[in-house]
């Protein structure tokens, strides 16, 4: 069988570029993840320091807490995001076995194994819009802890 290699490459690059979209994705939320860890770092670091004033160590508390389900969140988007770019690897590798050997067992399973991919980045996305929500709190808790830190300061 004589295998058109124009059709070929067209067809494989759809996961081809949803593969390097993805790469990107990691990369970005690999960074993401260093700097939630350094920050629980740096908090844990406020905790055990004895001159830290209590109310600051229990507000550094809350949001390590809250830190701690930012990096699960992330974590997961990271195992998604990699789900997703072996099922791409697998769509491209059906789509060749397919123009190969012709009358591949599942004419569908590159279908398949893409929209799987797009789910797995969909879900990856929720992940992600769900930890923005945490940050937002972690922010507001640090917020609180300044102006509180203000008002001491002024009292004094």
């Amino acid at each position: 069988m004589l295998i058109d290699a124009s059709q070929f490459i067209s067809q494989s690059l759809a996961p081809a570029f949803v593969l390097s979209g993805v790469g990107l994705l990691t990369v970005g939320l690999h960074n993401r993840l260093l700097v939630i860890a350094g920050r629980i770092r740096d908090l844990n670091r406020e905790i055990r320091n004895s001159e830290t004033p209590l109310k600051r160590q229990a507000n550094a508390r809350l949001q390590v807490k809250l830190l701690i389900r930012r990096v699960h969140l992330v974590r997961n988007a990271l195992f998604l995001l990699y789900g997703a770019m072996g099922l791409m690897v697998l769509t491209a590798l059906f789509i060749a076995f397919h123009e190969l050997f012709g009358t591949f067992p599942k004419a569908n399973m590159p279908i398949w194994a893409f929209l799987s991919g797009l789910f797995f980045i969909l879900a990856a996305v929720v992940l992600e819009a769900f930890g923005i929500v945490i940050n937002l709190t972690t922010i507001e808790l640090d917020t609180q802890n300044s102006e509180a830190v203000q008002e001491d300061n002024q009292k004094a």
